[in-house]
């Protein structure tokens, strides 16, 4: 989160730099006509006062004192600034006076002593500075000659114009200055948005390319560095698209290990420790032989993304897919555990193939068996391939030899079919029970190998000793062998993992205590109990789905909180655990104001769910989603919302939760069907890649054939370098027969009419 906007930081500095001048230079102008205006009407009055002062002698000798009355009231009156003339003789008696205002003359009359005080002190003509001074300004200077002193004149000068001038001046840059200001500060905000606006769109785009997403390309138009650093962006984003495409035909190890292996690059190879596991169905040419090709392929793929989870989970990196089977490779951590990691690898590979061919066997599929070979030993890691053409980083040797070996040898055990080396069980006999079987002769071998069957976890106290440890990854383990146990007893043991500080082992404890067959009414009571004080939004996510699939309604509804979490994946697991509440109004009334929620992933899931219980809000939404022209996450999100609500699986699902099946045939129901094919078939010309291929995706979902036409009129546009190019080909193949479809291919894949 940004504390201070690059944008405010922008309107601050400005605007403070502009105050500055605009103050700085308004000071130095009023404080220059100040001075002027001042000067303007000193001058004339000094030089008045001295004038007269020099005029005045003779004027002492020849005339009375009328008539200088007379001379001073003609001065005043012809001058429109001058209010008043005063003349004192030495005794400071009035000789002379006149004002503009025609007063009482003040002749004859002597000047007060505590008046005289401001002229004492002039000696030559000056400005006379006394008090209540607000509406003139008074001059004055003796009367003396070369003889004697004759007395002194005052002169007084009306401000009022003066004072106005001022005003006027003041106000004047006081105005310029607040206009100023205004428009600096509005200058500085067009020019903070001009150039935040570009940062946002920069922003915007390294946070897409962070979570993954390398499809947007936007050329900001700006010669200068923020041009620049969009083109270098582009230029980077391209990259990482091309490698993201790349990297999934490079095996894991290349991806995790290599990459920070200082040795990477020796021609000799490297000499590593490792476990290497091995595994592969059984009987997969037989069943080859007997089922359609495609069925095949899914199946397969299935298979092979459920493994490599579990590989994953346990810290392995895939090396390569053999057809059927899967290397993986299990290097030393600082633990140096990799043998554990191997073993339970394995038998979790085992559990999980026992849910995966229980979902197939309720489909009406075939199962499938598996075999595993485990060993431990050195190995050369290194790049494998020709220096001009393709390379491989793997590792080779005797011990992935024998590990392949073993995996075929695995036919013959009685338990868990999971067999390792005699190394890897030396590393492993504390943990897991094995059963040793009778040497083998192995090909490439001498002597014939002992080997062992592992049977399952054996020390059950080193585990619960484990759950102690101070080291993260100890305890994760310690709680997620106990799980395997299937042992109830142990449940009093993975409690209090419940509260563990690590929300790895706060998950792993859940799994376990599932595992270990706790009520699911006491495994709800302790998530909620854990939820009270949680911080860890990624704890808090799963836990609440994980209420949300084992709870009643009742726990369900106390889940309404989390729809209006700070994060994300929170509110949408939450909208997707509640959507399992039977009270179906209920649902309705909760989901309905999800359906304008800003977060495209929250409104989506709130869509389908309500189209799954039958309520065409849902479908509406999706498509106003799908429309909306200024998010493309909107976009996105509504495409692929219209694929899972519409596809012939879903309608399934649909029809079972209405009380009246011609709903589905409803006019209404089927007029939004159309007009989301149509749309559907519009977003393939989409500017952003995630929303064709998800529009794509959602039209060979939707199994309607009138959008063939779309998406061969599209790949026509097509490259097959193309992003939406294999999608769109997927999306014919879900809407054509086999038949079709393969001339199809044969006219846009290999280029014959």
């Amino acid at each position: 989160m940004v504390k201070f906007p690059l944008r405010l930081k922008f309107i601050l500095w400005i605007a403070f730099l502009v105050s500055f001048i605009i103050i700085t230079a308004s000071s130095v102008s009023f404080h220059h006509i100040t001075r002027v205006l001042t000067e303007g009407l000193e001058m004339p009055g000094v030089n008045m006062a001295a004038s007269l002062a020099t005029m005045l002698p003779d004027a002492f000798k020849n005339k009375s004192g009328e008539e200088l009355s007379g001379l001073a009231g003609h001065i005043v009156k012809s001058s429109a600034n001058i209010i008043e003339i005063s003349v004192f003789d030495t005794g400071w008696k009035y000789i002379a006076h006149a004002r503009k205002d025609g007063s009482a003359s003040l002749i004859g009359r002597t000047l007060p002593k505590d008046e005289r005080a401001k002229y004492m002190g002039a000696r030559t003509a000056s400005r006379i500075h006394g008090e209540n001074e607000r509406d003139f300004a008074e001059f004055g200077s003796p009367i003396k000659d070369s003889d004697a002193r004759f007395g002194f004149i005052s002169v007084k000068y009306s401000t009022v114009r003066f004072n106005g001038e001022i005003s006027t001046a003041i106000n004047f840059i006081i105005w310029l200055s607040l206009i100023s200001l205004v428009a600096g500060i509005v200058l500085s905000v067009i020019m903070a948005n001009f150039i935040t606006r570009k940062l946002k769109e920069l922003i915007t785009r390294v946070e897409l390319v962070a979570r993954g997403d390398y499809s947007r390309q936007d050329d900001i138009c700006s010669h200068d560095e923020i041009g620049l650093l969009s083109s270098r962006i582009n230029e980077m984003t391209q990259g990482l698209l091309e490698k993201s495409r790349i990297m999934r035909f490079v095996p894991e190890t290349l991806n995790s290990l290599v990459k920070n292996d200082s040795d990477f690059f020796r021609e000799s190879g490297v000499e590593r420790k490792v476990t290497v596991l091995f595994t592969d169905i059984r009987n997969f040419t037989g069943l080859s032989e007997s089922n359609p090709p495609d069925e095949m392929l899914k199946m397969l793929n299935g298979y092979l993304e459920t493994m490599t989870a579990v590989i994953k989970r346990n810290g392995g990196v895939v090396d390569k897919f053999i057809g059927d089977a899967v290397m993986a490779v299990f290097y030393p951590d600082e633990n140096s555990d990799d043998e554990i990691r191997a073993v339970t690898c394995a038998i979790q590979m085992t559990e999980e193939l026992w849910h995966f061919n229980h979902a197939r066997e309720n489909g009406g599929r075939f199962k499938i068996q598996i075999g595993v070979g485990i060993n431990t030993g050195k190995v050369i890691a290194g790049m494998i391939g020709s220096s001009s053409g393709r390379l491989d980083y793997t590792v080779i040797g005797d011990t992935v030899n024998l590990a392949s070996r073993l995996e075929g040898l695995s036919r013959d055990g009685k338990y868990t079919k999971i067999v390792v080396s005699e190394t890897t069980f030396d590393a492993v006999k504390n943990i897991f029970d094995a059963e040793l079987m009778a040497p083998m002769p192995v090909k490439g071998k001498k002597d014939p190998v002992s080997m062992y069957e592992i049977i399952g976890l054996k020390d059950i106290d080193k585990l619960i000793a484990g759950l102690a440890s101070s080291d993260e990854k100890q305890r994760y383990n310690a709680v997620s062998m106990i799980g395997l146990t299937g042992r109830p007893e142990l449940i009093k043991n993975i409690l209090p993992m419940m509260n563990d500080g690590s929300h790895l082992v706060k998950m792993a404890a859940v799994s376990a205590l599932k595992n270990l067959m706790l009520t699911d009414f006491e495994l709800v009571k302790l998530l909620f109990g854990v939820l009270e004080t949680e911080t860890n939004a990624h704890v808090i996510s799963n836990f609440v789905l994980e209420i949300g699939a084992i709870g009643e309604d009742e726990d369900r509804k106390k889940l309404l909180k989390y729809i209006d979490h700070d994060d994300a994946r929170v509110r949408a697991n939450a909208i997707e655990s509640i959507g399992f509440i039977k009270d179906r109004s209920f649902i309705i009334t909760v989901l309905e104001r999800k359906l304008t929620d800003p977060n495209n992933r929250n409104r989506a899931n709130a869509a389908i769910r309500l189209y799954q219980l039958g309520e065409l809000g849902g479908l509406k939404t999706l498509i106003e989603m799908c429309r909306d022209g200024s998010n493309y996450l909107m976009r996105a999100s509504g495409a692929y919302g219209l694929g899972e609500i519409t596809s012939k699986e879903q309608a399934r699902v649909i029809a079972e939760k209405l009380d009246d099946i011609n709903r589905l045939f409803l006019p209404e129901r089927l007029d939004m069907l159309e007009n989301a094919r149509l749309t559907l078939e519009t977003l393939l010309g989409d500017p952003e890649v995630i929303v064709r291929t998800n529009s794509a995706r959602a039209l060979g979902r939707m199994g309607n054939p009138l959008a063939i036409t779309a998406l061969v009129n599209k790949i026509k546009t097509l490259t097959s370098k193309d992003d939406l190019y294999q999608p769109a080909l997927d999306a014919l193949k879900e809407l054509t027969s086999p038949n079709v479809f393969k001339q199809l291919e044969r006219r846009f894949v290999d280029g014959i009419e």
